[in-house]
């Protein structure tokens, strides 16, 4: 029997307990210090000691446990305390080393308490703030300089028929069709036919005595919404912020300053996203993850923050490679993660990876360059590998979420890209080889699709 007690502040990693499951309970429990013990008795159970006079702890370790599928039975009393048990199926258990575990507690110590902290509060209200910024932009550009909506309540269409009508591309008219409808302005049959709702002909519409189209008339001048007349027009993303001196978002990520801001902004959203995804995600028994244009590297450091015996790699371009490699040292993870310098449309992928990330990445770009790298991720990826595109999805019937339809508008405006439906990934990824899996939410209108490679 290998035991090791103390509590919490003697962080260990047994060797039979499954990594991540383990893992999340030592964080989980970070405020109970000396109050239990852990130990690993055989392959088949997991042993806590808790005080009898800790009644809270041994409700809030049961319900942290509980979270993972598991349940608690009594075995009995020992000493001053009480023997509780976690059956463990063989097959998830796992045989380490003493100095694997000898290593997993150095790193632990080392590795930044950024990678797995989690809010006590919901942060959905702050992030849609910053998401939908540019979603009023684009429906006053299409009521004020297009009159789109009187035009459609006169005559319903499909997408291809309005692009045509109006003379839009159809990455940018999709993600306007898509707000409006989760916004419940217009509806769409089983035909894919667009018709304008009874609240957008009152509200949207010339002939209505209610029309709020002069309302709107005085945002019309305004940079964004200008950019959204150009950018419907030609379905080329528009300058970064808005900003006439700015380059759009994919060639100033080529610019050292630029790419150390942008960097270190989506590195603080990765702050909540990453150890959302990690807890949320199963990654046992995986060994390495290839976390695709992987930014700072804070997904790759949350997922192995989450998973020990799991690494990682970053594939990043320059001048963000640098960058990543610095953060992931700072976060104490540089051991467990290392970064590759690579374009991803161009550069050969590393082949030693069974899990590929795609966090907040494919929602830059079109669907044939999203086709493109699902097919060089099929390509690089062992047979059983696992995708994971981590991001904010429109729902299958493409009617919202309305924040994440908010946040697409964003994304067309900025990038050749948009916020992708559930259905729009199946799609793609059975196109690509892989066997699309089911949609999981996390936090902050995110989440995750998995599949697999046959």
């Amino acid at each position: 029997m290998i035991r090791a007690s103390g509590g919490v502040r003697r962080r260990f990693l047994s060797a039979e307990i499954r990594p991540q499951t383990s893992f999340e309970i030592v964080h989980s429990c970070r405020n109970f210090d000396e109050n239990f013990s852990f130990w690993a008795f055989g392959t088949m159970n997991f042993l806590v000691r808790i005080h009898p006079t800790e009644g809270k702890a041994r409700q809030d370790l049961s319900r942290v446990i509980e979270a993972h599928g598991h349940r608690w039975r009594l075995l009995g009393p020992i000493g001053m305390g009480l023997i509780y048990g976690l059956p463990l199926a063989s097959e998830n258990s796992i045989q380490r080393p003493a100095w694997h575990r000898a290593r997993d507690r150095a790193a632990l110590a080392a590795m930044s308490p950024e990678l797995t902290r989690h809010p006590q509060t919901d942060p959905t209200r702050a992030y849609h703030y910053r998401d939908s910024l540019y979603a009023a932009d684009l429906v006053a550009a299409a009521l004020v300089h297009f009159d789109f909506f009187t035009q459609l309540a006169a005559k319903p269409a499909r997408l291809e028929e309005i692009c045509a009508c109006h003379g839009w591309a159809p990455r940018p008219a999709d993600v306007l069709l898509t707000l409006c409808t989760a916004n419940g302005f217009l509806e769409r049959d089983a035909a894919e036919v667009f018709s304008v709702s009874a609240e957008g002909r009152d509200f949207l519409c010339a002939d209505s005595p209610w029309n709020l189209g002069p309302y709107y008339n005085s945002l019309k001048d305004r940079p964004v919404t200008l950019d959204y007349v150009r950018v419907l027009k030609t379905g080329k993303p528009a300058n970064w912020g808005g900003a006439k001196e700015s380059l759009d978002w994919h060639r100033a990520m080529e610019q050292e300053d630029f790419a150390r801001m942008f960097t270190a902004t989506m590195d603080c959203r990765g702050r909540l996203l990453g150890p959302a995804l990690a807890r949320a995600l199963d990654l046992s028994g995986r060994r390495r993850v290839l976390d695709v244009a992987g930014g700072s590297g804070i997904y790759a450091g949350a997922l192995v923050a989450a998973n020990p015996g799991l690494e990682a790699t970053v594939l990043e371009q320059s001048p963000v490679d640098r960058i990543a490699a610095a953060r992931l040292a700072e976060l104490g993870v540089a051991d467990r993660v290392q970064v590759v310098a690579a374009e991803m449309f161009q550069d050969a992928w590393p082949a030693d990876c069974d899990v590929h990330l795609f966090s907040n990445v494919l929602h830059d770009w079109e669907e044939p360059e999203v086709a493109t790298l699902l097919d060089r991720s099929f390509q690089a990826m062992p047979s059983g590998g696992l995708l994971v595109i981590h991001d904010a999805f429109i729902n299958a019937s493409k009617t919202g979420p309305l924040p994440v339809a908010e946040y697409s508008a964003l994304l067309m405006h900025s990038t050749r890209g948009k916020c992708y439906s559930v259905s729009e990934y199946g799609s793609l990824l059975a196109a690509a080889g892989f066997a699309p899996g089911e949609y999981r939410g996390t936090a902050a209108q995110r989440g995750f699709m998995t599949a697999r490679k046959p």
